[in-house]
């Protein structure tokens, strides 16, 4: 009796410490891939900040761009970036894209056409460069692989 009552135990432990496991593990599989972005193009997004939304897993930059189709009107650009710790990590936080900013932002723009895409790294007005340095963008682009 004693060694069925020790396996029991064992078992109900292993069970629970899977299950836990297991529940821990679930947001990670509920993270996206980045395939509907366009990694063979890039776009630079000059424009004016409307809002930042630092939070995690992804911040989120909406930048108001120029729209080349309606002179003296802008579109919204959504742009997905890195959580609040790693863009603090590339030396910027929440305060350097304050509403009303201009900056210049360097894109992979989304497989759909849609106003959206992933930070690459920005250009502030002070000539600042911050973000992705290693991006090859400015090679490519001088390969045609550009906007």
């Amino acid at each position: 009796m004693k060694w069925t009552s020790r396996l029991r135990s064992a078992v109900r432990a292993s069970v629970t410490t899977l299950v836990t496991a297991l529940w821990c593990a679930a947001p990670a599989w509920s993270h996206h891939s980045f395939a509907m972005f366009d990694h063979d193009k890039f776009l630079t997004l000059d424009g004016t900040i409307r809002n930042v939304e630092w939070v995690n897993p992804h911040s989120w930059i909406f930048l108001d761009v120029a729209d080349p189709d309606k002179p003296g009107t802008a579109v919204t650009w959504a742009i997905e970036g890195a959580s609040p710790g790693i863009f603090s990590r590339q030396g910027f936080t929440r305060k350097d894209f304050a509403a009303g900013s201009r900056m210049k932002i360097d894109i992979h723009p989304n497989k759909d056409g849609s106003m959206a895409g992933q930070f690459l790294r920005v250009t502030f007005p002070d000539g600042r460069v911050v973000g992705d340095l290693s991006t090859p963008i400015d090679v490519l682009r001088g390969k045609g692989a550009a906007n």
